[in-house]
């Protein structure tokens, strides 16, 4: 059976702007999955969820696989135990690192020496893991009043002289 365009359906009904290179080919070779992703903690629906799901229900029409998400993550990384406090520590550290192995390979054609190479790499490794950490200390410091993933509250790691 052969396929609609998807593609040429959505810009009939005005609801392409950009298309992303390559992605019509890729609808056209083959059956293609598409997902979307709705967040159900909003006060109420909009028009932005019904493009959204119009969109699937088109590239359903026309031969591909939509698969409509709703919700639940949020529970998922809890029982993982991630939060947002982790989540942000980790971002700092990507944040901190990566960016820096560019340096890093800058700095060894130009200086052509392993050791500042990899003291380099240690270094930036160091300020990543230094920065996530304080900022996931401080973060449950602040959201839970305990240090870490401890019991303690802040009060019970102070030492207190003169008592």
């Amino acid at each position: 059976m052969e396929r609609k365009n998807f593609v040429e359906e959505l810009q009939w009904r005005g609801m392409i702007h950009t298309i992303m290179p390559g992605a019509e080919e890729q609808l056209k070779k083959e059956m293609t999955t598409a997902y979307l992703g709705i967040d159900p903690t909003a006060d109420s629906l909009h028009i932005g969820h019904l493009v959204g799901v119009m969109i699937l229900k088109h590239l359903q029409m026309c031969g591909h696989r939509p698969i409509a998400l709703v919700g639940g993550a949020n529970q998922v990384a809890t029982a993982m135990g991630l939060t947002t406090v982790s989540a942000l520590a980790y971002l700092m550290f990507n944040l901190f690192t990566p960016p820096c192995f560019a340096a890093m390979g800058a700095m060894s054609s130009e200086m052509k020496s392993a050791k500042w190479f990899w003291g380099g790499i240690g270094f930036q490794m160091g300020v990543g893991f230094t920065v996530s950490f304080l900022v996931y200390q401080i973060g449950t410091l602040i959201t839970t009043g305990a240090f870490g993933k401890g019991k303690k509250r802040w009060k019970d790691h102070l030492l207190f002289i003169g008592r």
